[in-house]
């Protein structure tokens, strides 16, 4: 990674032990914290499906504020360090859990030949580091290209992304403690069809951790 001595958001000019982003920046995100409706919905609807033992994340996904420049830059502008930096901080935030595996939900190979990357790999890298977890990348794999979801409700979401994956190395998830990363969740519709594979695969727990949430109105 290069070394840059400007905040990435707001260009402010960055001090010892600041990388990429200052702590101002950072401090401007809305966290998610215990008993927000946005975290209560999703960890009711995981626990509902029966395959998702726990969730945390850093903050919501808000319009204009920090996250969504991360995310923009780094699946469209190729700032893989970004999603490095994002794992870092999110490291420090699951590092409570007690977890083998860390499992980057996959990109179809269209979009990763397209993009040259999965963020969500970057974001897992940065996680291992922290914790000391194995990063394995090589597990779950998309085997049929799906339509983006962002304009499609929930249920269309569900239905989009109904058997899209596939596992690759079944028993190297049996019986072991895995956490599944992604950048941004929204209605954790991937997210449960990848924890529903991994479960059928022999998972013992199955967590879920990402950089953000997007947040759910108060309909759900």
């Amino acid at each position: 990674m290069l070394f840059v001595s400007d905040c990435f958001h707001c260009g402010a000019s960055l001090r010892d032990g600041e990388q990429r982003i200052c702590s101002a920046c950072w401090n401007s995100v809305t966290p998610v914290r215990s008993g927000d409706h946005t975290l209560s919905v999703l960890q009711q609807r995981f626990s509902g499906s029966g395959t998702i033992d726990g969730l945390d994340a850093i903050c919501y996904f808000e319009k204009g504020k920090l996250l969504q420049s991360i995310a923009h830059a780094l699946k469209y502008q190729e700032v893989t360090s970004l999603g490095y930096a994002l794992g870092c901080r999110l490291g420090e935030i699951v590092r409570y859990r007690t977890v083998d595996l860390i499992i980057p939900v996959p990109l179809n190979k269209r979009k990763e030949r397209e993009r040259g990357y999965n963020q969500s790999d970057w974001i897992g890298k940065g996680i291992a580091d922290v914790t000391g977890w194995a990063l394995r990348a090589d597990i779950v794999r998309r085997r049929r290209y799906t339509v983006t979801q962002t304009h499609l409700n929930a249920q269309e979401r569900l239905e989009n992304i109904a058997d899209a994956f596939e596992i690759v190395h079944p028993s190297s998830v049996t019986g072991r403690s895995v956490l599944i990363v992604d950048d941004i969740i929204t209605t954790g519709a991937t997210i449960q069809e990848v924890a529903a594979i991994l479960r059928n695969a022999g998972a013992s727990t199955v967590y879920v951790a990402a950089a953000g949430l997007a947040k759910l109105g108060e309909d759900g």
